[in-house]
């Protein structure tokens, strides 16, 4: 019953990454959860024991707010194809809990174009490897996910899209799944390690996707909402790069220990899918409501899953 919408894109706590342009050209870092990628899942379920595949390609694109909601100059473009893959074991070693475990893996691939200041900063390659695991109770018509992504400081970093950090990223997500509605809310925190190399530290962040969706037969339609909220502040960690130590630790300075470089944002927007028997096809668009400290972008995604 609830298997194709599971299978749409699959119910992971870590299924895509997005990079923007890197600190040099923007107020906030890079963020390593797609805002909203999990909006249109039941994320709080998993699929039947199996192996699936998804690929996510996103397009996005909006200009550059400061702590204000105000644009300033800088506008991003960027495309996002995120192929991944869940396997549901068969032997499920917490099945006397009535629950069922899963393990992911993503490998996006990203290409962005900066414009600001009369010039254009183009890069492509990997971004970081995503890896998690999750589990999952079955509570019908509840059912409740927790997970961890780990982002694995392996992507292109010089020149490349790239976080030059780790993040660990957990998650809880809670749906409602009945005669074949889905109410979803997905909640996401990120926290990265220290990046070494351009001696920056983000700040930890907090995301909630929601979604609300209806299926008949096999079309599922509904819409959804993106709350993005950084609550810990962006620290340069070379006194040198900020011109000693009381400047790191100045409240209101971009990179500073104060109010530095928090990032907001708000998405909403609709999302279908069809099931036309093995593969199951996905779209949806997110529009930028609100946003602080980054890119106002809305974000266009399609894509397609199946079962091995």
């Amino acid at each position: 019953m609830i298997t194709s919408k599971l299978v749409r894109m699959m119910a992971v706590g870590s299924v895509a990454a997005l990079a923007y342009a890197s600190q040099a050209f923007a107020l906030e870092g890079n963020s390593p959860y797609q805002p909203g990628v999990s909006i249109g899942i039941p994320t709080g379920a998993l699929p039947p024991p199996g192996l699936y595949f998804s690929d996510d390609n996103v397009v996005i694109m909006g200009p550059l707010k400061n702590s204000a909601g105000k644009s300033v100059t800088g506008n991003v473009f960027q495309y996002v194809n995120a192929p991944a893959v869940l396997w549901s074991p068969t032997f499920q070693p917490l099945s006397f809990m009535n629950a069922t475990m899963a393990f992911d893996a993503v490998e996006p691939f990203v290409n962005t174009s900066f414009g600001g200041l009369g010039a254009v900063n183009t890069s492509s390659g990997f971004f970081n490897t995503i890896v998690g695991g999750n589990v999952s109770w079955n509570m019908a018509p509840l059912f409740v996910k927790v997970g961890l992504g780990i982002y694995i400081n392996d992507g292109d970093d010089r020149g490349g899209p790239a976080n030059n950090t780790w993040t660990f990223e957990p998650d809880l997500a809670v749906s409602w799944l009945s005669n074949g509605w889905d109410i979803t809310g997905h909640l996401i925190f990120d926290f990265q390690t220290e990046d070494t190399r351009r001696h920056y530290q983000s700040g930890d962040e907090v995301y909630f996707d929601f979604t609300v969706g209806k299926s008949f037969g096999k079309l599922t339609v509904g819409g959804g909402a993106n709350w993005t909220n950084q609550y810990a502040d962006d620290k340069l960690t070379s006194a040198a790069l900020c011109g000693g130590p009381s400047s790191c630790s100045t409240p209101g300075v971009i990179g500073g220990q104060g109010k530095g470089n928090r990032q907001y944002r708000v998405l909403v927007g609709p999302f279908m899918g069809y099931n036309f028997g093995p593969v199951e096809l996905n779209a949806k668009a997110l529009w930028g409501v609100d946003a602080q400290n980054t890119f106002n972008v809305s974000f266009y995604h399609v894509g397609f899953s199946f079962p091995f």
